[in-house]
C-alpha cells in the first residue's frame, strides 16, 4: 500500500511543506512520554521456569506481549523521530518501519493494548506519504490521545500481569494450609493426651488407694488368719477383679481415642488436600480461560486475587467442624464422675472390712466370720456395680464419639453448601466481568 503511494509521490516530486511549531512540540512531547515506557515494561518480563504446562503457557503469553509491545513501541518512536521540520525522511522510512510481524500478532493482550496505537501511527504515516500536511496536526493529536489511552491500558495491563505472575509463583497459601494442618494435628494429639492422662492418673490413684485399704485390712486382722481364708480370699479376688476390669477399660479408652484420632486426622488431611485441589482447579480454570481467549486479563487478575482469601475462609470454616474439644472433655469428665461413684462404693466396702478386722482384734468374743456376715453379698453387689459402671463408661464414651462424628459430618456438609453458594456467586461475577450472562450462581464442578 505504502510502496505504491511512495512511487507516485517520488515521480510527482511533490515538495513537502514546513511543519508548524505546534506539531513539532507535540511530537517531541509524545516521544518523551513514550521513551519512558520500555524500562517500565521490561521489569515485567518473566524469567522463571514454570513447572506446570499451563503456567508455562501463561509466561509465554506475557513474554510474547512484552516483546511485541516493545517492537511496536520502537517502531512508533522511530516514526516520531523521523518527523522533522521538512519531513524529508518520513516518506521513505514509514513503510519500512511498519513492516513488523507484530502487526499480524494474534496475542490478545497486544491486540487490545498496543495495536490501536500502532494503527493510529500507521494512519499518520499514510498522511505523511500522501503529503496531506493539512491533516497532519489532527492525526498527530489523535495519536497523542491514543497514546494517552495506551499508557493507561498498559499500566493496568502490567499491574494485572504482575498480579497473575505473583500468584503463579506464590506458595504462601500452600504454606498456610500446611501450617494450619500441622497445628490442628498437634492440637488433636495434645487433646488426646489431655483427655487420657487425668483418667489414667485417676485409675492409678484409685487402685493404689484400694490396694492400700486391702493391706490395712490384712494388717489389722489377727496373725493366725491367712489369705486363704474365705473372707480374706474373697476380698483379694475382688481386688483382682478390679485390677482386670480397670485395665480392660483403660485399654478400651486408649483404643477409642487412637481410632478417633486416626479418623479426625483423615478428616483434617482431606480438608487440607481438598482445599489445595480446589485452589488448583480454580486457578487452572482462570488461566485456561485467559489462554483460550475466554477471559479478559483484568477479570483473571481480579478473580485470582479473590481466590486465596475466599478459600482460606472456607478452609477455616471446615476446620471449625473438627474443633470438638469441649464435647470430648465433657464425655471424659463423665468417666471421672463414674470412677468417683465407684470409688465411694469400694471405699465403703474397704472400711467395713477394716472395721471388722479391728473389732475382731480387740474383742475375742467376736469372730471375723460373724462380723463379716453378709459381706460376701456386698462384694457381689459391688462387683455388679463396678461391671455396670465400667460398661456405662464404655458406652458413654462410644456414644459421645459417634455423636461427635455425626456432628462433624453434618457441620462439614453445611459448610460445603455455604461454600458452593458463596463461590457460585463469585464465579457468576467473574463471568459477568467477561460479559457472559448466567441464570444464577455457577456451581463449581468439583463440588
Amino acid at each position: 500500500m505504502f510502496s505504491h503511494i511512495l512511487i507516485v509521490t517520488l515521480i510527482l516530486g511533490t515538495a513537502l511543506a514546513q511543519l508548524p511549531p505546534k506539531v513539532i512540540k507535540m511530537k517531541e512531547s509524545l516521544s518523551k512520554e513514550l521513551q519512558s515506557i520500555p524500562e517500565v515494561v521490561s521489569k515485567h518480563r518473566s524469567n522463571h521456569a514454570a513447572q506446570l504446562e499451563t503456567n508455562a503457557r501463561v509466561h509465554q503469553l506475557f513474554n510474547e506481549f512484552i516483546e511485541q509491545n516493545q517492537h511496536g513501541l520502537d517502531a512508533v518512536l522511530r516514526v516520531l523521530q523521523l518527523i522533522d521540520h521538512d519531513l524529508e525522511n518520513v516518506i521513505q522510512d514509514c513503510v519500512r518501519i511498519f513492516d513488523i510481524e507484530s502487526l499480524q500478532s494474534s496475542n490478545r493482550i497486544f491486540v487490545n493494548v498496543t495495536k490501536p496505537l500502532l494503527d493510529q501511527v500507521e494512519r499518520l504515516c499514510q498522511i505523511v506519504t500522501e503529503n496531506r500536511i493539512e491533516e497532519l496536526e489532527a492525526s498527530l493529536e489523535q495519536v497523542e490521545r491514543t497514546a494517552g489511552w495506551y499508557r493507561e491500558q498498559l499500566d493496568q495491563t502490567l499491574k494485572d500481569i504482575a498480579v497473575i505472575l505473583s500468584k503463579l509463583e506464590d506458595s504462601s497459601f500452600s504454606t498456610r494450609i500446611q501450617s494450619k494442618e500441622v497445628q490442628m494435628l498437634d492440637h488433636l494429639s495434645s487433646l488426646n493426651f489431655s483427655l487420657l492422662e487425668p483418667i489414667e492418673q485417676n485409675f492409678t490413684n484409685y487402685f493404689s488407694k484400694w490396694i492400700s485399704g486391702y493391706r490395712n485390712f490384712t494388717l489389722a486382722i489377727p496373725e493366725d488368719f491367712s489369705e486363704e481364708q474365705p473372707d480374706v480370699s474373697n476380698l483379694f479376688d475382688f481386688l483382682d477383679f478390679l485390677d482386670n476390669e480397670t485395665s480392660i477399660l483403660q485399654g478400651e479408652l486408649h483404643e477409642f481415642l487412637e481410632f478417633w484420632f486416626s479418623e479426625i486426622k483423615e478428616v483434617v488431611l482431606a480438608i487440607s488436600n481438598g482445599t489445595e485441589e480446589v485452589v488448583g482447579f480454580l486457578k487452572e480454570k482462570l488461566l485456561d480461560d485467559l489462554l483460550d481467549g475466554n477471559s479478559e486479563l483484568k477479570c483473571a487478575a481480579s478473580y485470582l486475587q479473590l481466590i486465596d482469601p475466599a478459600i482460606l475462609d472456607m478452609f477455616n470454616g471446615f476446620y471449625q467442624c473438627v474443633e470438638f474439644e469441649e464435647e470430648m472433655t465433657k464425655a471424659f469428665h463423665q468417666v471421672s464422675s463414674v470412677l468417683d461413684s465407684t470409688d465411694k462404693v469400694i471405699t465403703f466396702l474397704m472400711r467395713s472390712y477394716l472395721s471388722c478386722a479391728k473389732v475382731v482384734a480387740e474383742f475375742d468374743e467376736f469372730t471375723l466370720d460373724d462380723c463379716l456376715l453378709g459381706m460376701d453379698e456386698l462384694l457381689e453387689q459391688t462387683q455388679e456395680f463396678v461391671e455396670h459402671k465400667t460398661s456405662e463408661i464404655y458406652y458413654h464414651v462410644e456414644d459421645a464419639l459417634i455423636f461427635n462424628g455425626v456432628m462433624i459430618e453434618a457441620c462439614l456438609g453445611n459448610k460445603l453448601r455455604e461454600s458452593v453458594l458463596s463461590f457460585g456467586k463469585q464465579v457468576q461475577q467473574y463471568y459477568s466481568c467477561n460479559g457472559v450472562q448466567t441464570d444464577g450462581p455457577v456451581m463449581l464442578p468439583m463440588f
